[in-house]
């Protein structure tokens, strides 16, 4: 495993994924967010909700580590074995914490949609950072 391509690996996966994020779930229902206030746990401009969505967005760093960690350990730094192993971790952890959260609490397919896509778009920003970078 090439460590030395690790933290440039992790910071353009994070940048990837950050945006992605943000685009996808924040600023695609800032209307909604507005609009229904009562469906969002903090919405407005509050510090309280500012911090929250920081929290939110840091989420993103022990997954794309683990990540880039996993192909480096197994050699899946290739293009086609890292796209693999991201719609992989798409399907098997991601995609069925999605669809039981939009069964179970009724989040609207709309929002469902939007995060299975940010999950699905960090994954593989993961797996092209792990075939440059490692």
């Amino acid at each position: 495993m090439n460590l030395s391509g690790f933290g440039p690996a992790l910071l353009a996966a994070l940048l990837v994924s950050l945006v992605s994020d943000w685009f996808l779930v924040d600023f695609m229902f800032a209307k909604r967010r507005h609009a229904q206030p009562q469906l969002w746990r903090l919405s407005g401009g509050s510090g309280q909700a500012s911090l929250a969505r920081l929290g939110a967005l840091a989420l993103n760093l022990p997954t794309c580590a683990i990540y880039l960690f996993a192909a480096g350990f197994f050699g899946l730094t290739s293009l086609s074995p890292a796209l693999m192993l991201a719609i992989s971790f798409w399907l098997a952890i991601a995609l069925p914490l999605i669809a039981r959260e939009t069964i179970e609490m009724r989040v609207p397919l709309a929002i469902a949609a939007c995060r299975a896509l940010a999950w699905l778009l960090k994954l593989l920003a993961c797996s092209l950072a792990a075939y440059y970078f490692l």
